[in-house]
């Protein structure tokens, strides 16, 4: 996805650094979430018209996996960050206001969930919180403790 971005991103004089953790599985649909990823790229990109820096950070947190997508843009005002996630609202003159709702839906699918921390003048970190393998929710269930040797003395 970098790739096929690089040529938008060099033109908007935006950097990019990747930090990712190893070994982290996250069941997910890969279009999709790469989609949530793409329209968060591209509004960092807006609100730093005159270039910057868009960190992608990868992390492990226990039970879920975090995507950060960081800018040094401008930062969304307080009273606007409640309202960010509602499907056509947009501050912008061009646009449909749907990229942002489009994304919560994304990660809302893979039960997940996103946040946004954001300061006026120092950037917004928007983060998808993604749940990591669990047994019950992709329909294998892990035996109850009294259930996990058979009738004859032998464990499973």
């Amino acid at each position: 996805m970098l790739r096929f971005l690089s040529a938008y991103l060099q033109q908007s004089q935006v950097a990019v650094e990747l930090r990712v953790e190893a070994d982290l599985v996250v069941p997910m649909d890969p279009n999709r979430i790469e989609q949530a990823l793409r329209n968060l790229i591209q509004n960092a990109v807006q609100a730093m018209p005159q270039g910057g820096t868009i960190t992608l950070e990868v992390c492990d947190t226990d039970e879920w996996v975090a995507l950060h997508v960081r800018d040094t843009g401008i930062g969304i005002p307080p009273e606007v960050q409640e309202k960010i996630f509602s499907p056509f609202y947009t501050t912008r003159t061009r646009g449909t206001g749907l990229g942002l709702s489009i994304v919560k839906k994304i990660v809302d699918g893979h039960r997940g969930r996103i946040t946004v921390h954001s300061c006026q003048g120092e950037g917004s970190t928007f983060t998808l919180w993604l749940p990591k393998m669990n047994r019950e929710v992709f329909g294998v269930r892990e035996a109850p403790e009294h259930e996990k040797s058979d009738r004859f003395g032998g464990g499973r």
